[in-house]
């Protein structure tokens, strides 16, 4: 838990506006819809029939083209 909330804190410093410390309070999760959001994941994960494999994410190449209608 501690490092989610860290990471969250030093991304949500990273921003050009960062929310002050009382607004990060009332805005962030809490503790337990974090608990929540894992076990969401959790249970969609052990719903799928077959995991993820070779070939199912983005490819960087294919975010990095120089003509976008070209085929790579």
């Amino acid at each position: 838990m501690r490092q989610i909330k860290t990471c969250m804190f030093l991304l949500s410093r990273m921003v050009e506006n960062p929310l002050r410390e009382t607004e990060i309070l009332t805005q962030w999760p809490t503790d337990e819809q974090i608990e929540n959001y894992y076990k969401q994941i959790h249970q969609n994960q052990t719903n799928q029939q077959h995991p993820a494999g070779w070939g199912t994410a983005i490819q960087w190449y294919e975010l990095h083209l120089s003509d976008p209608n070209k085929a790579p």
